[in-house]
């Protein structure tokens, strides 16, 4: 009980040191328990003659744990920071700026995808608006179509999107027996798997406060 007591004191009194002071308690307590179990105490008879020197090493593990309690809150208390050679201080950094920027971005961003819902809803209401838009992903649709096919039955050809794609590590190709999907292919995968499960979450920030 009383290294148990002497770690919170010390732990009290000090910050920057704590783990040092608790390390060279829990060795005093190993070196403690080292001696309590393994000296060696003899009961001589009255017939037995006296030694002239004994060590009592109970006492002595005793004693200096007494002294260790006395002067190592001390030490850690008043003692002076001292650096290592050859490391650099750790810089003291003031996250306030970044805080800030952090609550501009969620400021902008949060009314950003609020327009977003509104709008793409406002335009499926509207039949020209609707109109326009149909037609605009059906064009993106048929580019996309175009580049993902353009080098898909002749494989060898050099000047072929999927050839280009191949040559810069980001390949489309479909995965099948001996083929190794793309790159790419894979990504998008991975992160259109990613969006549908993190992205159709109800956001707390959307919901009324007759929901909440």
């Amino acid at each position: 009980m009383s290294y148990i007591r002497e770690v919170a004191f010390v732990g009290l009194i000090s910050i920057h040191r704590r783990r040092m002071a608790v390390t060279i308690l829990f060795l005093m307590f190993v070196l403690e328990m080292y001696i309590l179990f393994t000296a060696e105490i003899k009961i001589l008879s009255s017939d037995s003659p006296k030694p002239t020197f004994t060590i009592w090493w109970h006492d002595v593990a005793l004693n200096i744990r007494h002294v260790l309690f006395i002067i190592l809150p001390l030490v850690v208390h008043y003692a002076p920071n001292f650096r290592i050679p050859g490391r650099s201080p750790s810089p003291n950094v003031d996250t306030s700026a970044l805080l800030v920027q952090t609550h501009q971005t969620l400021s902008h961003l949060l009314p950003s995808l609020h327009l977003l819902s509104y709008g793409q809803a406002a335009t499926m209401r509207v039949p020209e608006l609707r109109k326009r838009a149909s037609s605009w992903w059906e064009e993106e649709a048929r580019v996309g179509a175009w580049i993902r096919e353009d080098g898909a039955e002749n494989s060898d050809s050099r000047q072929s999107v999927r050839s280009v794609a191949r040559g810069l590590g980001i390949s489309f190709d479909e995965g099948g027996e001996g083929v190794e999907e793309g790159k790419l292919r894979s990504s998008a995968k991975v992160m259109t798997k990613v969006l549908m499960i993190d992205g159709l979450k109800p956001s707390p920030h959307w919901q009324t406060h007759q929901e909440k």
